[in-house]
C-alpha cells in the first residue's frame, strides 16, 4: 500500500464519519418548501418558506402542533387560526435569519406552489423597508 492509497482511504473514512455523525450542512431552504420545525415548547409545527432574502427567510408558521415530528403533512389540514382559538394560532408572515431558522431544526417535507395570499406579507414587508429579524417561533 502506498501513500496515495492511504490518503484515499482516509478521505473515504472522513466522508463516512461525517455522514454518520450528522456533521453535514443542512440543505438551503427553498421557496415553497414546507418544513417540520420544533418550537420553544418542544412541539413540532409546520412552516412554509414563502420567500428568501440575502439575510433572511420569510415564513408562514401554521398553528398545527404535534408531539412527534410528522413525516408527512396534508396541506389542506394546515391552518393559521386566530388569536381567539383555544388551541393556539399561527403567523401569516414571519422573518427569521437563516441561522435562526436552522435552530428550529427544519426537516423538508415537500414543496408547494406559493399563493398570492402567502406572498402578500412579503410584499408589505418589503414596501415598508423591512424590519428586524426575529429569533423565536
Amino acid at each position: 500500500m502506498n501513500a496515495s492509497d492511504i490518503r484515499s482511504g482516509l478521505l473515504v473514512l472522513a466522508a463516512l464519519a461525517s455522514g454518520l455523525c450528522g456533521c453535514h450542512r443542512r440543505p438551503e431552504p427553498v421557496a415553497g418548501g414546507l418544513y417540520s420545525v420544533i418550537d420553544d415548547q418542544g412541539h413540532y409545527r409546520t412552516a412554509k418558506v414563502v420567500a428568501l432574502d440575502a439575510d433572511g427567510i420569510h415564513l408562514r408558521l401554521y398553528k398545527n402542533r404535534w408531539e412527534r415530528r410528522p413525516k408527512e403533512v396534508a396541506p389542506n389540514s394546515l391552518a393559521l387560526g386566530t388569536i381567539n382559538d383555544q388551541d393556539g394560532f399561527g403567523v401569516g408572515h414571519l422573518v427569521l435569519t437563516k441561522e435562526d431558522f436552522g435552530s428550529w431544526k427544519p426537516m423538508f417535507l415537500f414543496r408547494a406552489d406559493l399563493t398570492p395570499d402567502e406572498l402578500a406579507g412579503v410584499k408589505m414587508w418589503r414596501q415598508g423597508a423591512g424590519g428586524d429579524f426575529v429569533d423565536k417561533p
